[in-house]
């Protein structure tokens, strides 16, 4: 019996091991990939010699197919994981990504732009925790949920934009991100986790639209200790809103 448990063990990790592969880009750039959901797709797991620019690529080969890639992995380049993420200053995230994985950019302090196309859905867990660096953020259109501490300690955010199809905020989202100095949803109240605003700059507001609902309180006034507004045209926000 024991002897079967080995057995049936070292066939599922083979198998498991069949599933990630790699697959080197034109410009030299090796991504490790899942293809384990034997859908024609796959989910960058990191990779080796790419530059301070990172670019997701849209496809991967696995040596037989060209397969779409769909999302970024838990920790894929989590600087604890792959020391030569700490190079990487900008990303971009093209439309074909759905999810970006739970710690995908965990602790990369050098990051300062990170550049999401339409198309991804979900923001996982402390994807990008820590990236004290990180100064520009565009979360698109269609984004649904971010995750819990997915931005915190992110202490180089100024303004960030949440748009209208976010549903659902996790705890501690953009706690410790004391440079933050506005908030600007676009749409209504998303639910909201604990703390998810917790210790930033008490100069820090938040402007929702005029006929935004959900916030259950005056308007304008004071939301979770923060400024709450409508965001009128006379409002002036330090950066563009993208």
């Amino acid at each position: 019996m024991k002897l079967l448990q080995i057995v049936i063990f070292a066939i599922a990790m083979g198998a498991f091991a069949d599933d990630v592969k790699t697959w080197t880009d034109p410009n030299r750039v090796t991504w490790r990939f899942d293809c384990a959901m034997s859908n024609g797709t796959a989910v960058i797991t990191g990779g080796k010699g790419y530059g301070a620019a990172l670019k997701i690529p849209e496809r991967v080969n696995d040596g037989t197919n060209s397969l779409i890639v769909t999302g970024i992995g838990n920790e894929a380049f989590c600087r604890t994981d792959d020391p030569g993420a700490s190079k990487i200053r900008s990303v971009v995230i093209p439309g074909c990504v759905t999810n970006i994985g739970d710690g995908a950019f965990f602790g990369c302090s050098g990051l300062k732009s990170v550049a999401m196309q339409r198309g991804v859905v979900s923001i996982g867990s402390r994807s990008f925790h820590a990236c004290d660096g990180l100064s520009d953020v565009m979360i698109p259109d269609g984004v649904t949920d971010i995750g819990e501490g997915a931005f915190s300690f992110c202490k180089g955010l100024v303004n960030i934009t949440i748009p209208g199809s976010v549903t659902n905020i996790g705890d501690y989202a953009f706690i410790y991100d004391d440079s933050l100095r506005s908030v600007v949803f676009t749409g209504n109240a998303p639910i909201f986790g604990v703390d998810v605003f917790r210790y930033l700059n008490e100069e820090c507001v938040i402007y929702v639209p005029d006929a935004s609902t959900g916030w259950d309180v005056q308007i304008p006034g004071k939301w979770q200790g923060l400024d709450i507004n409508y965001r009128s045209a006379n409002v002036k926000i330090s950066k563009p809103i993208k």
